[in-house]
């Protein structure tokens, strides 16, 4: 579905918006009442904009995501700018026609050529601007114009002058999304953070022209789960110290910013759900998270003002979250009076099991147990059990990934026990293991076991038996 509506706005890309809609009214008017196809779909657009989309067509056809490679010059004397690009798809077929949406920046951030659409038909291809004065900085892939792989060097400080200036929201988010992995990277081998790093979060806490929305998106600190999928053979409780401790890097040297934002973007009236606002409070609610991230009492202080004055759940969740890995005591108290108040509220009790299940303080495994005998816990009920133990295995690293194993043995004993009750919900919960493989030999071992161990548990069900034997016979294949 995902790929189905990428290849649908690459259509919109390649034929504007205007020839687009024409496109989807002949569609319906064509194919009313029939049974249509994606070829009626291409045909339709074909029509009203009289182009040939048959290699376009590829791309329903072809597996896999096509990787980009891009090349550059600038000759001074000529002023103009060149840009390559080669396509390389995995699968090995035909090349496809891509749309690359791309516009050139100057030193200062200035956009000096607008974006303009590129058509990669052929295995490679060249692209020539004129009037180009100075060593452009490219802008690719602009609104992400099509579902591919670009394979481009791109130096720290490079990314660093995207992030920070870069006309394109999504272009932007991309760059700082690099560099936020970069610098995971570097406290994971115990190296300094690149300078661009923090320059970048400093332009943004100090960005009062962007969208608020785009800046919450780039300000959240990659969790665990998020840099491990780009890994292989890691260690998970390294990963979860890095991102914690981004996290605290951050709230330690931009504290005074932090709290400059949330004054700033402070709720001024009732809510209301409207674009301003929503981009507002997630901006505010992003900038309340790190800064809680140290504890610190007079940070959790403004959470709980925030939770008791909030008029509406986004607002009043959000600082529930950010002291739910607190130690102060405002948090216990915070937790027990939501789930008084929303009691006769199954999904924003759910939401309140799910909170504490991620909590990454020590003893969480306790509390999960704790959680499941709680008087608003069902285990007849798949959302209350996903919601704990879901958010136990998966987003909560630093416990479901313990030192001893208590996380994996305790996740193996809740498959055995919920297959005597719902054998298709413990084959979902099986789902927590399916990427040990990729962790490091000692993680593999312990998890290895704590699936052996529900492997020769007597009565397992046929779905846990299929998924935990290839589970197994994929780890001993590699």
């Amino acid at each position: 579905y995902e790929k189905g509506a990428e290849v649908v706005r690459m259509l919109q890309t390649l034929l504007g918006v205007n020839t687009f809609r024409l496109g989807t009214d002949e569609y319906f008017r064509a194919n009313d009442g029939t049974a249509a196809t994606c070829d009626d779909f291409v045909a339709a657009m074909e029509r009203v904009s009289g182009r040939d989309l048959s290699q376009f067509k590829r791309w329903y056809s072809t597996p896999g995501t096509p990787i980009i490679q891009v090349s550059e010059h600038f000759d001074a004397f000529a002023r103009t700018y060149t840009l390559t690009l080669a396509q390389r798809n995995p699968s090995g077929r035909a090349p496809l026609h891509i749309p690359v949406a791309v516009g050139l920046l100057d030193a200062a951030g200035r956009e000096t050529h607008p974006t303009r659409i590129l058509e990669l038909t052929q295995e490679s291809q060249s692209f020539s601007f004129e009037n180009v004065n100075a060593s452009p900085l490219v802008s690719l892939l602009r609104g992400f114009s099509a579902p591919v792989i670009i394979e481009v060097e791109r130096s720290d400080e490079t990314l660093a002058f995207l992030a920070q200036h870069d006309t394109d929201a999504i272009n932007r988010w991309d760059a700082f999304e690099t560099l936020k992995q970069r610098a995971v990277a570097a406290l994971m081998q115990s190296q300094p953070i690149q300078p661009g790093f923090f320059a970048t979060v400093e332009v943004m806490l100090a960005d009062r022209a962007a969208d608020p929305a785009l800046l919450a998106l780039m300000l959240h600190m990659p969790h665990a789960h998020e840099v491990a999928a780009l890994q292989k053979g890691y260690a998970p409780l390294v990963v979860v110290a890095a991102c914690d401790g981004l996290r605290t890097t951050l709230r330690a040297r931009f504290a005074h910013a932090l709290r400059a934002v949330l004054a700033r973007t402070a709720a001024d009236g009732a809510y209301a759900f409207e674009v301003g606002q929503v981009g507002r409070r997630a901006l505010h609610n992003m900038a309340l998270d790190l800064l809680c991230q140290g504890d610190a009492p007079e940070d959790i202080a403004l959470a709980m003002v925030q939770y008791r004055a909030a008029d509406n759940m986004t607002d009043q969740f959000a600082a529930l979250a950010a002291m739910s890995e607190s130690a102060q005591p405002q948090r216990e108290q915070a937790f027990a009076t939501f789930v008084a108040r929303f009691a006769g509220e199954p999904l924003v009790v759910d939401k309140w099991f799910a909170r504490q299940a991620e909590s990454a303080r020590h003893g969480t495994v306790a509390t999960i147990k704790a959680l499941m005998v709680h008087p608003r816990f069902d285990a007849r009920n798949p959302n209350k059990v996903r919601a704990v133990l879901a958010g136990f295995s998966m987003r909560n690293w630093a416990q479901f990934h313990a030192m001893d194993g208590s996380g994996y043995n305790f996740m193996a004993q809740q498959i055995i026990e919920f297959d005597a009750r719902n054998p298709n919900l413990s084959a979902k919960l099986t789902g927590a293991f399916n990427r040990w493989r990729e962790t490091d030999d000692c993680a593999q071992a312990q998890q290895r076991a704590a699936l052996q161990r529900v492997r020769e548990h007597n009565g397992l069900s046929e779905n846990v038996i299929e998924l935990v034997d290839r589970l197994i016979a994929e780890t001993v294949s590699v």
